[in-house]
């Protein structure tokens, strides 16, 4: 029991020795509490290259003046973080790798006390991610029609979505968007600018500026034809609506020698690519069964082409234009009647002309009458105007000619007949009833004329001949006896054709000296018309219910007698002329026959 209790009072001695010993030297106190460490964290961290961002160095390095910091150590729990203590600069230096990945980390820095042993402390160190915005495709593509576009986004930052130049793609949600894989929108509107064309997409980091483009290309499928090809309006005008199914613009060509049609305008419907062009038909006034233009639609860049035929027709109109008839006269009006509806028939004044349901105008009396088809639904209709005049003489359109045919007896010859020619220089078939022969004022003979034998045509004669028109008279003329020798000599020698011997009558027995110095003659009795006569012809004629006369010039005829008797000659000779009256557009005409109009 001593030894024990000996023993424990030597170890308490010990103790105590120790204790004084420690308590004799220098006591160590830690600083580490002391010294500034700030979390290297947010702005003050590090890119994702490794720069520390304040101040742009590849390192963050604190130095603590009047500070040891042999006794502390510094270690981090990321590899790619380093902190490293330079005491002999009082220096703590962190520096960290380059981020290659896409997100922000963090590290732990630990400074311990290797002196002590316990003591220790911590901060923390981060690192900014590799900002990355991928796009899923580098081009998109969109049909003419148009469209949405959803463009994949891998991201890890917010960005904004940017389109460049191209008002036809639109972000319907222009916001920011988040991180991760996101979709973006894009809706692409109808391209109605004729060609391909392309948008240049753009995704920006909001706050490093980090992008990635992407681009939508267009497409442009033109479209151009017509819905038909021909159209009809009737003779009214109006509206005619071409529908052409396009996507493109187009010219419309006119035929500009048809002034009758012309462009109203359009209108576009670009949702059902359609567009209407409208043309203004002005009414058909002509008369003519129809008229057609052509006009061309056309777009050059595509070479599109399209020719439309606009034809107008007119149902009912009367062929003819205003005309003239003379009373009595009569005219078929030729109609066009396209339907072949029967239709109604008016004159506007039946005292001058009447018309019947076939179209056939009668001419009743001098004056104007309107005369007017209609179709039976009133619509359409159409006129002429008919001048109706009564007929006047043709005195300066007629023409005659005489000509004679003589008769010769013997010595002797004389007018036995006569010839009037009559010619029609008027544009009027006439047709002729009488014609009368006077003589000396007397009516001698009268050629009548029916329907046939008396129709006179424009530009055609017609011949009267009046025949035996020669009057005898009694005429005592001496001529040779042809039983008498000529060359017989009387008593003094002398041949009887010498010397003058003087005509005798009766036929008395001469002395024979005598009578044998003489020619024989007799006295011969002849019966021809010696005297002179005027002759002239009264023509009758009738056009259009009108009756007419007309004289011709006087024609004289004369005729003398040649014969030789005892010697002598005497004259016997025919003679015929014509002596010309002065005669005025009326001429005269005999009294038994006044001229007379019905």
């Amino acid at each position: 029991m001593k030894t024990i209790k000996y023993l424990r009072i030597f170890l308490l001695i010990t103790v105590l020795g120790i204790g004084l010993s420690s308590c004799g030297e220098d006591e160590y106190h830690t600083r580490l509490h002391e010294l500034i460490l700030n979390d290297l964290t947010g702005e003050k961290g590090f890119d994702k290259e490794g720069v520390y961002i304040p101040t742009e160095k590849t390192a963050y390095e604190k130095v603590y003046r009047n500070e040891d910091l042999s006794n502390y150590a510094a270690t981090t729990d990321a590899s790619w973080c380093h902190a490293t203590i330079e005491a002999d600069q009082s220096l703590l230096r962190v520096s960290v790798d380059p981020n290659d990945t896409f997100d922000d980390r963090v590290a732990t820095v630990t400074i311990s006390d290797i002196k002590d042993g316990v003591t220790s402390r911590t901060f923390q160190v981060s690192q900014k991610q590799c900002d990355v915005i991928m796009i899923g495709e580098g081009e998109y593509e969109v049909a003419s029609e148009g469209g949405t576009v959803e463009i994949t986004v891998e991201s890890n930052v917010d960005y904004t979505v940017e389109i460049l130049d191209a008002d036809w793609v639109t972000l319907p949600n222009n916001a920011t968007r988040g991180l991760v894989t996101s979709t973006v929108v894009l809706e692409v509107a109808r391209n109605d600018s004729e060609e391909e064309r392309t948008a240049t997409v753009r995704i920006v980091d909001n706050r490093t500026g980090v992008e990635d483009i992407t681009t939508i290309f267009q497409h442009f499928d033109p479209k151009f034809s017509v819905v038909k090809n021909s159209y009809t309006i009737d003779e009214f005008g109006g509206t005619v609506s071409i529908y052409v199914q396009t996507n493109v613009s187009f010219d419309t060509d006119l035929n500009p020698e048809d002034s009758w049609i012309s462009s109203e305008g359009r209108e576009s419907k670009p949702e059902l690519d359609l567009v209407i062009q409208r043309l203004t038909v002005a009414p058909l006034t002509t008369k003519v069964p129809s008229r057609t233009t052509t006009v061309t639609l056309k777009n050059t860049t595509w070479d599109f082409s399209e020719k439309i035929t606009i034809t107008q027709t007119k149902n009912l109109y009367i062929k003819d234009e205003d005309f003239q008839l003379y009373t009595t006269q009569t005219k078929k009006l030729n109609l066009h009647n396209a339907n072949g509806e029967a239709v109604s028939w008016k004159s506007s004044n039946t005292s001058v002309a009447t018309v019947d349901s076939e179209g056939l105008v009668e001419a009743v009396g001098a004056g104007t009458a309107t005369i007017t088809v209609t179709s039976p639904d009133q619509k359409h209709t159409d006129n002429v105007k008919v001048t109706v005049v009564a007929p006047k003489d043709l005195d300066d359109k007629l023409a005659t000619a005489w000509e004679s045919n003589n008769f010769t007896k013997g010595d002797t010859t004389v007018v036995e007949k006569l010839s009037s020619t009559i010619t029609n220089n008027s544009d009027f078939d006439i047709q002729m009833t009488k014609c009368t022969l006077f003589r000396d004022g007397k009516e001698l003979k009268t050629v009548t004329y029916d329907a046939t034998t008396g129709a006179l045509a424009s530009k055609g004669s017609l011949k009267a001949e009046f025949a035996d028109l020669v009057m005898y008279e009694e005429v005592e003329v001496e001529v040779p006896d042809p039983e008498t020798v000529e060359g017989e000599e009387g008593e003094n020698g002398e041949n009887a054709d010498n010397g003058n011997s003087s005509s005798t009558t009766g036929g008395g027995d001469a002395p024979a000296s005598t009578r044998r110095a003489r020619t024989r003659a007799i006295v011969k009795t002849l019966q021809i018309d010696l005297s002179p006569h005027i002759y002239y012809v009264v023509w009758e004629y009738s056009y259009y219910g009108e009756n007419f006369i007309y004289r011709t010039d006087d024609h004289v005829a004369t005729a003398k007698v040649e014969s030789s008797a005892a010697g002598a000659r005497r004259s016997t000779r025919a003679v015929a002329h014509t002596k010309t009256a002065s005669r005025t557009k009326t001429v005269a005409r005999p009294a038994s026959r006044p001229r007379t109009r019905r």
